[in-house]
């Protein structure tokens, strides 16, 4: 499925378009596979492929960019 005008202005909005950005189909699927019961759902993820933190809701800047540097340090 295509990201629509919304989702790409989030991206262009955020500066996230270096990251990997999932956008799921009208049924939910990737969202049931993901465990996300939220659209608004960070995963971040080792470079292993596991699960480093899921978090629900609003992400403010300081803690997302926290997130990432937390990631590409380890």
């Amino acid at each position: 499925m295509a990201p629509g005008a919304d989702f790409a202005g989030f991206v262009d909005g955020t500066g996230t378009g270096d990251f990997t950005q999932l956008v799921d189909s009208d049924d939910g699927a990737l969202w049931d596979q993901l465990g996300a019961d939220n659209r608004s759902t960070f995963l971040f993820v080792n470079d292993d492929g596991t699960f480093e933190r899921t978090t629900f809701g609003v992400v403010g800047e300081d803690e997302l960019i926290a997130q990432v540097e937390r990631l590409i340090a380890s």
